[in-house]
């Protein structure tokens, strides 16, 4: 839904260097973080742009869980065939989002434009979405990336929903 009916901002934050890329950061690669990065996958898949996912979570072997569920898009994954989609995944798992150890790794992505916190509860989404928020902010003004996260709880998604242009 978010795609449909934001998904054009995804193409405007894309950062011109390395052909127009747009760089998503997932956290969280429960049902919704799986299905957020195969729907990034095939939503941008527009010519002249280029995605890079960078994907995160806690399970050591995430990996080669999403290797199982998708084959064909680790098969294809950094395949510059003509013709075909151009992205690259890095799923790194065993990662706890808790430490200094994920901050650091998350400064290393130097072009952030999207990000998407999906770790199964409210509290943990909306807290590391702001601490996130808060690295960027202090660290790297400049990028400003998109921050999403899921909220189940709809007097939550209420206090807190701005629209997504603020």
């Amino acid at each position: 839904h978010n795609l449909y009916t934001h998904g054009i901002r995804l193409f405007k934050k894309a950062r011109e260097t390395n052909g127009n890329r747009i760089s998503a950061v997932i956290v969280g690669l429960g049902k919704y973080g799986i299905e957020t990065l195969k729907a990034l996958v095939w939503y941008c898949q527009v010519p002249g742009f280029n995605i890079k996912i960078t994907a995160f979570d806690a399970d050591p072997n995430i990996e080669s869980k999403f290797r199982a569920q998708c084959p064909e898009l680790m098969e294809k994954n950094r395949d510059i065939t003509p013709g075909e989609a151009h992205y690259d995944i890095n799923i790194y798992g065993g990662v706890d989002v808790e430490t200094y150890d994920f901050f650091e790794k998350l400064k290393n992505i130097y072009d952030p434009t999207y990000v998407f916190v999906s770790l199964g509860n409210d509290e943990d989404n909306v807290s590391l979405a702001t601490r996130i928020r808060s690295e960027y902010k202090r660290t790297a003004p400049k990028m400003n990336p998109d921050i999403e996260t899921v909220v189940f709880n709809s007097d939550i998604a209420r206090e807190m929903s701005v629209s997504w242009e603020e």
